[in-house]
């Protein structure tokens, strides 16, 4: 079989200390799903078996859903490999259905959905209003990666994220990220999510809390930030 061709090739680069720290990287992820290769192996081979191996790899991306956990992030970074953005297109849109936890749904950044931005956009809205965590999860994060910047940046997509019912740990934890990174990319479209209490209040202070880990506030701005807490 196909599959056990590049599984063999996963097994080969996996290690039990890596699976043990993945593992605790991923609560929600029983053990067994793990084999664990590191993230960088994961990436190198993905390049190697696009170049090397493209029957095996076009195979691979037909058999969803995988059952390990690098299968899946091995998956992600195989479909950003490809140059067809039509195909990519179709591809990302069952890949994403199967995203069943945070790991892999931050792992994957496909660049090339950028070159139809009313398409890729079209897209994380109909993403961010699904009853999958990760897949909710994966559109704020696709949001913050491509759509967080002056020239790409709308209002609109803040409300898209308001708008988001599923009250969930992952949920909230990526809208924090995306406005910790907001503030700092962007400060005067953001500036008023605090102030005005733009979100409820686990995610209000979620995003207090990102801001205070953060390397890039300085401690004048997490001080300033730390007022607007909702007690």
């Amino acid at each position: 079989m196909i599959d056990s061709f590049i599984l063999s090739k996963l097994k080969n680069l996996a290690n039990d200390k890596n699976k043990a720290f993945s593992s605790s990287l991923c609560p929600t992820v029983k053990s067994q799903f793990f084999l664990g290769v590191p993230i960088p192996k994961l990436r190198a081979l993905a390049k190697l078996l696009w170049k090397e191996n493209k029957q095996e790899v076009n195979n691979f991306l037909t058999s969803l859903p995988h059952y390990f956990v690098e299968e899946n992030l091995l998956h992600g970074f195989l479909l950003e490999q490809e140059k067809d953005i039509n195909l990519l297109k179709e591809r990302v849109k069952k890949y994403v259905q199967t995203l069943s936890n945070w790991m892999v749904s931050d792992g994957f950044k496909p660049k090339l959905l950028m070159q139809d931005e009313p398409c890729f956009l079209k897209l994380i809205k109909s993403w961010i209003q699904s009853k999958n965590t990760y897949v909710v999860r994966f559109a704020i994060i696709m949001l913050m990666t491509f759509f967080l910047n002056e020239n790409t940046f709308r209002l609109e997509h803040l409300i898209w994220i308001k708008k988001i019912e599923k009250d969930n740990y992952y949920i909230n934890m990526a809208i924090a990220w995306y406005c910790c990174e907001g503030l700092i990319k962007l400060p005067s479209e953001f500036s008023f999510i605090l102030p005005y209490k733009f979100f409820k209040k686990p995610v209000h202070n979620m995003i207090i809390l990102k801001i205070s880990q953060s390397k890039k506030y300085s401690k004048m701005q997490k001080n300033h930030y730390a007022k607007y807490k909702i007690k």
